[in-house]
């Protein structure tokens, strides 16, 4: 009798086993969440020494305080595709406070009370959202609209495809696409500030296994999505796996980061984002500002150019310019900012176009066309490079060069006129350090006028007055003073 009640407990115990493998092969790739610490009984420890004051009971525990709050893994529905590595979000905290000597905690939070607090009007303040798994999905009408929010209010959304399964991929970049169908979701450039935010990351070791299981070790650079929001890089998306190395297991298939750079990346991310985090609050807010003088005054209008090279990325950078140019200038003339692209016939009437971006605007021979017929016609152009990126240095001396090949795109002397104009400028403070530094304006000059002026460092990031972490411009006082230089000198030729 006891053999066979033996045998009948060995045979549940294997059932449930497998049962449970089974279930946890459909839900997660990899080993079971840490288990709790256990809870003190009431007889361990030692006596509390004496203190003033009544001592505590052994039964009362000393609660260290709470972190703050960093980061909600997001619990997709009724599926469990959100936990397909259990212990990512907790490994990542505890790396970040061993790594980055910052200590913070995770939460889990259903995609419904995204939902709930958008329709409450309640803002979601938990800085990082991250959503990983391995299969298609759709969000609804509602959770498009709540995480639309939630990312304009300044939070961050990392997905992760578990695996490199591209069903997850194709699904988060469509979904990104549909919620903010008017922005890129490019592949990040070398030169992003997510690849030195901790790590200085160059290239990175990727394991593939094919369907027949062989495997394949690639030395290269990380491939990361990014979407911008202003300034900042709000959406990422790591194509290649990252949540299996963070959760501490390897397994002969998919596409994935050798778990040291997984963690390197996804460190790097949770620096960059807390970097960016205060200003993300900040450009969460966008003022207009118009001319404020009650009497007539000559109207000034500047256009920005609508590109597809991330044409806007500080919206909230031209009121503060406003604002500097109505308080500390004494011209009579009410600056009002206006967009156009080319494709609208009234380009012309604008005295002054402004460009800026973070990349290639890919502008077509047409468009080439009507920029060098806006130059000969009188037209004034300002290109500025957004946070000093290197893609949209390269493509703007590509696109000058096109827009006037008969001259040559050079660094204005000292005393030249714009520098001049309004106030004297002859040195300026960058935002990555606190030295003097002469000017570097470029310019092309038609007629012995500047008509196109470069500025290789950022000018709008600083007009706000807000500091962008990773921005290699001008510091504010100097871009504003340069700005209204500029300005200057355009009404004037």
């Amino acid at each position: 009798m006891k053999k066979i009640i033996f045998v009948i407990i060995a045979a549940l115990a294997v059932f449930f086993d497998l049962s449970f493998a089974e279930e946890r092969v459909d839900a997660t790739c990899g080993p079971a969440p840490r288990p709790e610490a256990a809870s003190r009984k009431a007889a361990e420890g030692t006596f509390p020494l004496p203190l003033p004051g009544p001592p505590l009971r052994r039964t009362e525990k000393k609660r260290p305080p709470s972190p703050p709050l960093l980061m909600a893994k997001v619990e997709f529905r009724d599926t469990k595709e959100w936990v397909s590595d259990p212990g990512d979000a907790d490994n990542l905290m505890n790396k970040a406070k061993k790594i980055l000597g910052i200590w913070y905690r995770h939460v889990n939070m259903p995609s419904q009370e995204l939902v709930n607090r958008f329709n409450a009007n309640v803002k979601t303040k938990t800085p990082v959202l991250y959503l990983s798994g391995h299969n298609a999905f759709d969000f609804t009408k509602e959770e498009q609209d709540a995480l639309r929010q939630y990312l304009i209010d300044g939070g961050s959304l990392i997905g992760d495809a578990c695996c490199g399964k591209q069903e997850f991929k194709n699904s988060f970049v469509n979904q990104m696409r549909a919620i903010f169908p008017d922005r890129e979701f490019p592949y990040l450039q070398a030169d992003h500030p997510l690849f030195s935010s901790f790590y200085k990351i160059d290239k990175v070791k990727r394991v593939v296994y094919d369907a027949a299981g062989n495997k394949s070790e690639l030395i290269e650079v990380p491939k990361i999505r990014g979407l911008n929001i202003g300034c900042r890089t709000a959406v990422f998306l790591t194509e290649s796996d990252v949540s299996c190395g963070l959760d501490g297991h390897t397994h002969t298939y998919g596409d994935r980061y050798a778990a040291e750079d997984a963690a390197k990346i996804s460190v790097n991310m949770l620096a960059y984002i807390l970097a960016e985090n205060k200003l993300a609050k900040f450009q969460a807010t966008t003022t207009t500002v118009k001319g404020t003088s009650p009497r007539p005054r000559q109207e000034f209008k500047l256009a920005v150019l609508k590109h597809s090279g991330d044409w806007d990325p500080n919206p909230n950078s031209f009121p503060a310019l406003t604002r500097e140019l109505a308080a500390n200038t004494n011209l009579s003339v009410n600056f009002e900012r206006e967009e156009t692209d080319l494709k609208d016939v009234n380009i012309y009437k604008y005295p002054f176009l402004f460009i800026t971006g973070k990349k290639d605007p890919r502008l077509t021979k047409e468009e080439l066309s009507i920029l060098r017929q806006y130059v000969i016609s009188g037209g004034f152009i300002l290109i500025d490079n957004c946070c000093g990126r290197k893609e949209f240095d390269v493509a703007s001396r590509d696109f000058i060069a096109k827009i006037v090949p008969e001259s040559k795109l050079e660094r204005l002397p000292k005393d030249h006129a714009i520098y001049n104009s309004f106030y004297k400028i002859s040195r300026v403070k960058h935002t990555f350090d606190d030295k003097d530094y002469l000017p570097e304006l470029e310019a092309v000059t038609v007629n012995g006028k500047a008509m196109i002026v470069y500025s290789p460092l950022s000018l709008n990031c600083s007009w706000k007055r807000m500091e962008c972490p990773y921005c290699n411009g001008i510091d504010a006082d100097d871009s504003l003073r340069l700005m209204t230089n500029i300005i200057v000198y355009a009404m004037q030729n």
